[in-house]
C-alpha cells in the first residue's frame, strides 16, 4: 500500500543518512589518525605547488604536490594557512586592490600572498589594508590612505604576532580570498585563513639622537610592566632602517626594536654604588637602572653622566 511504500522510503533515506554519517566519522578517523587525504573532499584548491583538501570536519593540506607523505591534518578548520610561504611571490598591496575588482574572479577562492601597510588594527584577530599614497612625514612608515577600497584580512584565532605589528607598519600576509561586499560606495574584500609571514624586528639599524637645546625633565618615551624609559636631555631619537625611519617609541611598543639592543657595548661602560650602569656610545649614552631597585632605562647625549638624573625606585608594597 502507498503508506507501506512511504515508510520504506523514510527508512531507506534514515539508513542512507545513517551510513553517510557513520563514513564521513569512519573518514575523519582515518584522516587524522593516519594523516590521510579525505575521501569525502567536496573541495580542491591548488595555490603554486600546495593543494588544499576540504573535506566535511577536517581539512588537509598537501605542501607538496608531488610528496604524499607529510600531509598536514586540520581538523574543524581550526588553523589557517599551514604551509611554508617563503618561496611564494608576494603581490604588492596597492596593485592587487587597484585591480581586483575589475578581477575579483580571478582571486576568488584562491590563495595568496600580499605585502601591504597596515591601515586598522583594532584585535588580534583581524587586520585591514587598504590603498596608499607615501606621505611628507616619512617617521613611523605614514603614508596617506584611500578608503575606496578595503583588504579585511582575518585569522582563525588571536594571533600574538600582531600585537608587535602598529598601524602604517609593512606586513606580509597569506590568505584565501572568499568573497567581496559593498558597503556604502566603498568594497570590501575578505581574506580568511590568513597568516603572517613577515617579521617585525629590524636587524640592522641606527640610532640617530638629537640634543635638545634646553634641558628639561626626563621625557617618558615607552612604558611596560617592568620598564620604563626616558630620555634626558633630548630632542627626538629616531631609528634609520634603510629609507624607513622610526621613533624610537613608536619601535619599542611595536617591538621591533628592543631596549637591550641600544647598549650593547660592554667595553665600554661603567657601574656605581647603586648598581645602575652607564653605557656610553659616540653619540648618546644609556643609564640602565639596578633592576633590583627600578625599571627606569634613561637615554641621553653623549654628556649624560650618573649625576645628571636619578633612578626611580620600585614602590614596594
Amino acid at each position: 500500500n502507498i503508506m507501506g511504500r512511504k515508510n520504506k522510503i523514510l527508512r531507506s533515506m534514515i539508513t542512507f543518512l545513517v551510513t553517510l554519517f557513520l563514513l564521513v566519522i569512519l573518514d575523519n578517523l582515518v584522516v587524522v589518525t593516519f594523516k590521510m587525504i579525505p575521501v569525502f573532499s567536496y573541495n580542491i584548491i591548488n595555490y603554486e605547488d600546495i593543494r588544499v583538501y576540504n573535506g566535511i570536519g577536517v581539512r588537509v593540506w598537501q605542501c607538496n604536490k608531488n610528496n604524499y607523505s607529510n600531509l598536514l591534518v586540520d581538523p574543524f578548520y581550526k588553523n589557517g594557512y599551514m604551509c611554508d610561504a617563503d618561496d611564494s611571490e608576494a603581490v604588492d598591496a596597492n596593485s592587487f586592490l587597484n585591480s581586483v575588482i575589475e578581477n575579483y574572479d580571478e582571486y576568488k577562492n584562491k590563495y595568496i600572498k600580499i605585502n601591504g601597510k597596515i591601515s586598522k588594527k583594532t584585535s588580534l584577530s583581524f587586520i585591514e589594508m587598504q590603498p596608499y599614497e607615501e606621505s611628507s612625514i616619512k617617521v613611523n612608515g605614514y603614508v596617506t590612505f584611500a578608503d575606496n577600497i578595503t583588504l579585511r584580512i582575518l585569522f582563525n584565532e588571536e594571533n600574538e604576532i600582531l600585537g608587535n605589528y602598529d598601524v602604517y607598519d609593512d606586513i606580509i600576509v597569506v590568505g584565501q580570498i572568499k568573497n567581496m561586499e559593498k558597503e556604502g560606495k566603498n568594497y570590501v574584500i575578505y581574506m580568511s585563513d590568513s597568516k603572517v609571514v613577515s617579521d617585525v624586528s629590524l636587524d640592522e639599524y641606527t640610532l640617530t639622537v638629537t640634543p635638545s637645546t634646553t634641558c628639561r625633565d626626563d621625557k617618558s618615551i615607552f612604558k611596560s610592566d617592568n620598564l620604563n624609559v626616558y630620555s634626558h636631555c633630548i630632542e627626538d631619537i629616531i631609528i634609520d632602517y634603510g629609507e624607513k625611519k622610526y621613533e624610537l617609541s613608536s619601535a619599542l611598543s611595536s617591538g621591533k626594536v628592543k631596549i637591550d639592543e641600544l647598549y650593547e657595548s660592554p667595553d665600554n661602560k661603567d657601574t656605581n654604588d647603586d648598581g645602575d650602569t652607564l653605557y656610553m656610545n659616540d653619540t648618546y649614552n644609556v643609564i640602565v637602572c639596578n633592576s633590583l631597585n627600578s625599571n627606569d632605562v634613561i637615554i641621553g647625549d653623549s654628556d649624560m653622566k650618573f649625576g645628571d638624573v636619578v633612578c626611580e625606585r620600585k614602590v614596594v608594597e
